[in-house]
């Protein structure tokens, strides 16, 4: 998860603590959404969703991902 979003990186690490399942996962939190796009670039996930509307307008500058998912919620 790469989000800009405090509480929501709060609610899912507590949701992964809670899972326990012992697979691998990271939150990275940054100031906005267009440093979470930089941060995805560089990881070029497969796949990327792009979620939220200040998200939505950043489709086009993605230029590392498998597939990617845009919408508002």
């Amino acid at each position: 998860l790469v989000t800009d979003d405090s509480g929501l990186a709060d609610v899912v690490a507590k949701s992964l603590q809670a899972a326990d399942g012992g697979g691998a996962a990271a939150i990275v939190r940054v100031a906005d959404p267009a440093k979470a796009l930089e941060v995805a670039d560089a990881f070029a996930p497969e796949p990327l969703m792009l979620v939220g509307h200040a998200m939505e307008p950043l489709a086009p500058e993605v230029r590392r991902a498998g597939a990617i998912f845009v919408g508002a919620s």
